[in-house]
C-alpha cells in the first residue's frame, strides 16, 4: 500500500470534521412579520446578523421604540413570504427612526409596480409598518 493510501482515512475523517464544524459555525437565520394592521398588507423578512435579529426582537419585546424597517428590495418570491414576488436583502436591512418617502410604499404599491415593469426605489421602507412578531414556523406565517 503506497503512503498516499495509508493517510487517506485519516484525511478523509478530518475534512468531514471540518466541514462539520464549518457547517456548525452557520448563523440561524430569523423570520419577523411587520404590518400596518392590515393583514393582506403584512410582510415577513429574514434577518441573519445577530444584532439584528436580537435588535428586532428587543422592539417586539416593548424595550426598544418601534422602528422604521428599512432595506433593499430584491427581485423574486422568498418561500417564507410567498404572498409577495419581492423580499428584502437581509444584509442590507436597518432600523431607523426616519426615512425618505420615496422608499415609504405599501408592499401592494411594490408589487404592482414589480408586477407592471414599472420602475422600483432600489430600497423600501414603509413607514406606517410595524415589526409585530418573530416568525418560527409554516403556521405562524
Amino acid at each position: 500500500m503506497s503512503n498516499s493510501h495509508r493517510w487517506w482515512p485519516v484525511t478523509s475523517v478530518a475534512y468531514c470534521l471540518l466541514l462539520a464544524a464549518c457547517g456548525s459555525a452557520q448563523k440561524p437565520s430569523a423570520y419577523f412579520k411587520m404590518e400596518n394592521g392590515i393583514e393582506s398588507e403584512s410582510f415577513i423578512f429574514q434577518l441573519d446578523d445577530p444584532t439584528k435579529i436580537a435588535e428586532a426582537r428587543a422592539i417586539i419585546s416593548g424595550t426598544q421604540q418601534s422602528q422604521i424597517v428599512w432595506g433593499d428590495i430584491r427581485d423574486g418570491a422568498a418561500n417564507y413570504n410567498p404572498r409577495w414576488h419581492f423580499q428584502l436583502d437581509p444584509v442590507s436591512i436597518r432600523f431607523v427612526q426616519t426615512a425618505p418617502q420615496l422608499c415609504n410604499l405599501a408592499p401592494s404599491i411594490v408589487e404592482q409596480r414589480l408586477q407592471s415593469g414599472a420602475p422600483l426605489p432600489p430600497d423600501w421602507c414603509p413607514w406606517g409598518h410595524k415589526v409585530v412578531s418573530e416568525v418560527r414556523s409554516q403556521v405562524d406565517r
